[in-house]
């Protein structure tokens, strides 16, 4: 029926433990059976990070933007070139870790 109607435009939101590497970003891949566990730095996750990460030409001083480019190249790597990825919604936990606090959902957002 899509091909019927090429106008349809079709969303699927995705946590990014779908991504079982996501680091570097040119190196991801998806797999839903495993939890993303890469350590970071809390200021990396927090964009306030003073130390860009480099992968090959690109640089990354945080999280969000290495996580994105994540998701675009294990797209990629399934064969989907040219995918559009939105992020719908993000933020940060406020309780249940030693990093979920208020403050740092405060800096995060």
């Amino acid at each position: 029926m899509l091909n019927l109607v090429p106008s349809i435009k079709l969303s699927s939101p995705q946590a990014a433990s779908v991504l079982s590497i996501s680091y570097p970003p040119s190196s991801a891949a998806f797999d839903p059976c495993i939890n993303n566990k890469e350590h970071i730095s809390l200021d990396y996750a927090l964009i306030r990070n003073q130390n860009a990460v480099q992968d090959g030409g690109f640089l990354y001083d945080n999280l969000f933007d290495a996580s994105v480019d994540a998701f675009v190249y294990a797209t990629e790597r399934e064969g989907f070139q040219g995918i559009k990825i939105v992020v719908s919604e993000t933020g940060w936990p406020t309780g249940g870790g030693e990093a979920a606090s208020v403050a740092n959902a405060t800096a995060y957002n």
